[in-house]
């Protein structure tokens, strides 16, 4: 309760008049209002912008929140009682200070999209502002409220995506590589490049806005299923070849490339349409020429194996008619046929170096034929390349990974064990198929890779490199002398991949 006592004169008494009031609701009136101040502050404090209040005469600051603090590096201490000109330079101090006054003046809330201040410790910052005039109970301007949301980061992000796209503007027109960017939905044409309208004879407003099936751009209507079912599957599409026709209904071989890719939130597809008709004509050629060339050279080796064969039947003659003292010229003849009759059996096997395109092949799969293709099973073969590598090469690679593991079964010494890894060397990867044997002595590693170097007749280092050769794969030999031999297939990063799933 509250007490207050007044003195009184009644008559000529002097007293003393004392009133008591219940001050219940006065205190709870109070502490709600204290409350409230608090709830106010706390939420104040914890708004991520800028929240200044300045007095509506000498542009004082009076209030400001912690996320204030933090991007103008200053404390609230600091700043009460300081106006713009004690923290920033004249230029922008006096910007500021306009701003602020046209408020006042107008009783407006004024939004600047864009103001650039110096911070004590963030450097440049880009605050996006509203300022509006706060009144008093007269409705005279007395305060000025700021709210400032620093909006750097998104600028900047903005401005490196303007710049990111300008650049995949002039990449996508300029390249020479018809070029087309479709909707992933239905397929329609958002835009194409300068080289796929000369490639295919439309004019630009021909195009966007219509589907490929609205310009009967494929030959076969179901090739656009084809595509779009792959796209569907492995979101990308390599190297698919399908008949495709001009505007002036000219029939050209055109390769697709395509990948979708996010527009903003909306997926497109870029695809790649590469008239590839008179590459196609001249691998065909080629083909048939290189046809007619191993058929020439089949019957060339049937008939000198022929030959052979009878030369061999008269030198047996000859050893057994000719007079003594003749055997060693004999010998050299039949040395000399051996020697003519390997020649022949190297240029069936290098015949056969490029004649298949290249492929993508399981390392693991190769390395466990290789060992199946081994009699000798007394040596185990450790396959610890991982499942899903891959490697793009010519087929006969399957022989350089048998050559590889015969090699070391014949001619490794005490071989045990070949073990077959993968391992990365100089950013490519690497793989490694290294035995427990005898190794190979230092004088002899510079000749393995010779042609006609080697104790056996077989494929041969020699063709073992050329074939890994066709796409871009390196091999050597890196084993110490008495620790064993060690091959590393240096395989290029385009050639080589991990597929998952497998």
């Amino acid at each position: 309760a509250e007490c207050i006592g007044r003195r009184i004169t009644f008559g000529k008494t002097r007293e003393m008049l004392v009133s008591f009031r219940d001050g219940t609701d006065r205190k709870t009136a109070e502490e709600e209002l204290k409350d409230s101040e608090e709830f106010v502050n706390t939420i104040l404090e914890n708004i991520p912008d800028m929240i200044f209040v300045k007095d509506a005469g000498k542009l004082r600051f009076v209030r400001f929140n912690r996320a204030g603090e933090e991007l103008l590096g200053y404390s609230r201490e600091d700043l009460y009682g300081k106006s713009d000109y004690d923290f920033f330079p004249k230029e922008e101090a006096d910007f500021f200070t306009e701003k602020d006054r046209e408020v006042l003046r107008n009783g407006i809330i004024a939004d600047i999209p864009e103001e650039v201040i110096q911070t004590k410790d963030k450097g440049e910052r880009i605050l996006h502002t509203k300022k509006i005039p706060i009144p008093d109970r007269d409705g005279n301007a007395r305060y000025l409220l700021g709210i400032s949301e620093d909006i750097t980061e998104r600028r900047r992000a903005d401005e490196e995506l303007r710049e990111s796209e300008k650049k995949f503007v002039t990449i996508f027109q300029n390249n020479p590589v018809p070029l087309t960017l479709t909707t992933a939905g239905r397929g329609v044409f958002a835009d194409v490049n300068e080289a796929f309208l000369a490639s295919t004879g439309y004019l630009r407003e021909e195009v966007i806005g219509k589907t490929p099936g609205e310009l009967s751009l494929f030959v076969n209507p179901d090739d656009i299923t084809r595509l779009v079912t792959e796209l569907r599957l492995k979101h990308q599409v390599r190297g698919m070849d399908l008949p495709c026709r001009t505007k002036n209904g000219e029939v050209r071989i055109c390769r697709f490339s395509s990948r979708v890719i996010m527009m903003g939130s909306t997926p497109h597809v870029i695809s790649t349409v590469e008239d590839v008709t008179e590459g196609m004509k001249t691998e065909d050629a080629l083909h048939q020429a290189n046809k007619k060339l191993h058929l020439l050279s089949s019957i060339t080796r049937h008939d000198i194996k022929n030959q052979l064969m009878t030369l061999d039947g008269y030198v047996s003659l000859m050893d057994k008619k000719s007079p003594a003292g003749c055997e060693q010229e004999i010998a050299r003849i039949r040395k000399v046929s051996r020697q003519i009759s390997g020649m022949i059996q190297f240029t069936k096997d290098y015949q056969q170096v490029g004649i298949a395109s290249p492929v993508w092949m399981d390392i693991r799969a190769l390395v466990n034929d290789a060992e199946k293709g081994v009699s000798q099973m007394a040596v185990t073969v450790r396959n610890d390349i991982p499942a899903g590598t891959e490697v793009y090469a010519d087929p006969l690679i399957a022989k350089v990974f048998f050559n590889l593991v015969d090699n070391a079964v014949r001619h490794g010494g005490s071989v045990t064990t070949i073990r077959f890894s993968l391992a990365p060397h100089d950013g490519k990867s690497t793989i490694v198929c290294e035995d427990d044997g005898t190794g190979i002595a230092p004088e002899m590693k510079k000749k393995l890779f010779q042609k006609g170097f080697g104790k056996n007749n077989g494929f041969g280092l020699f063709l073992s490199r050329e074939v890994l050769d066709i796409t871009g794969i390196t091999i050597q030999e890196t084993g110490e002398p008495g620790k064993g031999a060690r091959f590393e297939m240096s395989i290029p990063n385009e050639s080589f991949r991990i597929t998952a799933g497998k």
